[in-house]
């Protein structure tokens, strides 16, 4: 028996399959993390290892391994500041906080608790807003609203600059809106101060009306109405808020909101033209201009032949989701390294493995090969290799490379949950459920289940996924059905749209045969991501040799590759 063995590094795994020649039988194969940097002396040797161990097992050596060139792709965040929009001389007073007291809405005029207050100031004061500067003085707190109350003021709703709402609400004889978390400071210097708090699991509805609110607190100026627009989008979904009609602004507060520097971090095109990264995706989605690289925010260029990049801080947009606003965009880039020739050429494993190598063709020639002998699959069918940096778009002899896959994905994820990336490589992959006790779960549909065995301590509350161990709690923060909105959103930004890019590239829009090779082609919504992208489409996972499964296409591949003759027909 003739073995050869095909070697596939990629950016995430590598795999290795051992087949029969002729026969070009599968005979063994095996898979591994990738360690160090693809291309690198260090994944070369690890290949080298892995390609050991398989023949260790299997009792026989390989003849002959068989790899490709091989292009690095680095996926990293990115933190750039955000523009947010003028709000002129409206201010939020307060965080969105989660531990809002009493109900309503009130306008009123800022007053110290410490203000030394006498029966003759009553009938003057109006319509009040307390502010107490001392985080831990709820009981001072409550005598002073007591005994303001008794002598007559008006008092119409608090702020606290600790996170002591409930208590005081809870000991007040009054209800009264209490917001915590305040900047006591800017509230004190403001004219006016509109306060909000909704009933529980609803949101501001004063507030978040524009018009509602520029009535409450007035204005002046030919930006006034942009003024409102813009801080009633920022307050839109959250249960309570406090906004300040500034006097004047502070010394040292910019009109524009703390708005920061523009950053300096770009994406760079062959025409010499740039754009900002947080406008980037717009631009790259037509698939048309030509990647020469990306600025880095303290001004170094990382030179790369495609990008690709998703936000998933924007993701507050889908209707339905509670707003972020955010002050930092959290960019997930994945970019193709720019090098002068492929890293792998190197004449062995790195030492790994000392037999012969052989470095043909490329990712694409042999996913296409290995693809194709699923069988039942048309030889003009469209491959999509997704890897974990690339994907990699096959239309008859024609071939598509482009930045951003499965390891973009768990970065967004990542960014999205506020996750670590090991995390997120689990939750990424599919559904989740929440536990709402020890031994009833609520899953992304609805549907509510009793458990076998009761969850895990401290995961109550949390949304959870399947994990290497069970049950992997990831977030407090969002439903069930909200992760599930967020996580096709992300598919399809990730997946559906670098998919289209490369179907603009190569002009093959049409609907056609679709088959999907990768490791990420088993992620369970992979198919809805794709027919999002291409509808029209029948969309399948390969079964490379008809055992093999999706993953091991490249692989397989090769080996085709090097059984062919440079006169054989392609398959």
């Amino acid at each position: 028996m003739t073995l050869v063995a095909g070697v596939d590094i990629g950016n995430a795994t590598t795999e290795i399959v051992l087949v029969d020649l002729p026969s070009m039988r599968p005979v063994a194969w095996d898979r591994a993390r990738t360690i160090g940097l693809k291309g690198s002396a260090e994944a070369s040797r690890a290949a080298g290892r892995l390609l050991s161990r398989i023949e260790a097992r299997l009792g026989q050596r390989a003849e002959t391994a068989i790899r490709t060139h091989q292009y690095p792709v680095l996926t990293r965040r990115i933190d750039l500041p955000l523009q947010p929009p003028s709000t002129g001389r409206l201010r939020r007073v307060a965080e969105p906080s989660a531990t809002p007291g009493g109900t309503g809405f009130a306008v009123g005029r800022p007053i110290d608790l410490d203000t030394p207050v006498t029966e003759r100031d009553r009938g003057a004061a109006g319509p009040l807003i307390a502010v107490s500067r001392d985080p831990l003085g709820y009981r001072h707190t409550i005598d002073v609203l007591d005994r303001w109350r008794d002598l007559g003021l008006d008092v119409r709703g608090v702020l606290l600059a600790g996170d002591e709402a409930t208590l005081v609400s809870r000991r007040l004889c009054t209800a009264l809106p209490i917001v915590d978390g305040a900047d006591a400071d800017l509230a004190l210097q403001a004219r006016l101060i509109a306060i909000e708090v909704a009933p529980a699991g609803h949101a501001c509805r004063e507030l978040s009306d524009p018009l509602r609110l520029a009535a409450s607190l007035g204005g002046d100026g030919p930006d006034a109405h942009a003024h409102a627009v813009a801080m009633a989008a920022a307050v839109t979904g959250h249960r309570c808020a406090a906004i300040a009609l500034l006097a004047d602004l502070p010394d040292g507060l910019p009109p524009d909101d703390h708005a920061p520097a523009a950053s300096t971090a770009m994406a760079l095109f062959g025409d010499g033209s740039s754009v900002p990264l947080t406008q980037a995706g717009s631009v790259l989605k037509t698939g048309v201009p030509t990647i020469v690289g990306y600025r880095e925010p303290d001004g170094t260029d990382v030179p790369a032949t495609d990008l690709w990049l998703v936000d998933p801080m924007t993701l507050d947009r889908i209707p339905g989701l509670r707003q972020d606003h955010a002050r930092m965009s959290r960019l997930a880039v994945s970019s193709i390294a720019a090098t002068t020739e492929a890293t792998s050429m190197t004449p062995n494993l790195g030492g790994g493995w000392a037999g012969e190598i052989r470095v043909i063709g490329t990712e694409a020639d042999a996913a296409r090969w290995g693809a194709c002998s699923t069988p039942g699959v048309a030889t003009d069918a469209m491959v999509v290799d997704l890897g974990g940096g690339t994907i990699d778009v096959i239309v008859g002899d024609e071939a598509w490379t482009g930045a951003g896959c499965g390891d973009l994905m768990t970065l967004a994820t990542a960014i999205a949950t506020d996750t670590s990336r090991a995390t997120a490589e689990w939750v990424k992959r599919g559904p989740a459920w929440r536990v709402e006790t020890p031994h009833l779960v609520v899953d992304e549909s609805g549907d509510r289940r009793f458990l076998d065995a009761a969850a895990a301590h401290g995961s109550v509350g949390w949304l959870v996924t399947g994990g290497p161990s069970g049950a992997l709690p990831f977030t407090r923060t969002l439903t069930a059905d909200q992760w599930r909105t967020i996580r096709l959103a992300l598919k399809q930004e990730v997946f559906g749209r670098n998919l289209m890019r490369g179907l603009t590239r190569l002009r093959a829009a049409q609907a056609r045969d679709i088959v999907l090779v990768g490791g990420p082609a088993g992620d369970e919504e992979i198919l809805e991501a794709a027919h999002g992208a291409i509808p029209q489409a029948r969309i399948g996972r390969a079964n490379v040799a008809g055992v093999l499964g999706h993953r091991w296409a490249v692989a397989y591949g090769l080996v085709l590759l090097h059984h062919a003759d440079a006169t054989s027909p392609h398959p």
